[in-house]
């Protein structure tokens, strides 16, 4: 049984545990930061089996520009209050 605004109930994750089960590629979120005071910035996604490999592959799809730092970060490893709360009603009076 799923809890009601799990993780497993949404769709897009549905459709991202399929993909993975299928290829073994994980969604990472790309981050890049242009100056040494600046802020990250997330600048686009990648699919890929491992941290080293979306890290590769970031350094290639994001090159139009000079990043300082580059950083990968898988999806799924993200807080996101109201959607990952075991308790939603916990999410509820977190949120107001």
């Amino acid at each position: 049984m799923v809890a009601p605004g799990s993780r497993a109930e949404r769709k897009g994750d549905v459709e991202e545990t399929r993909h993975f089960a299928m290829t073994g590629e994980r969604i990472f979120w790309v981050f890049g930061r242009r100056g040494p005071t600046d802020a990250m910035e997330q600048i686009g996604q990648v699919k890929a089996a491992s941290e080293a490999i979306a890290y590769v592959y970031a350094r290639a799809n994001y090159r139009e520009r000079a990043w300082r730092d580059l950083a990968v970060v898988p999806r799924d490893s993200f807080y996101r209050p109201g959607l990952d709360a075991d308790e939603p009603a916990l999410a509820e009076r977190t949120l107001r």
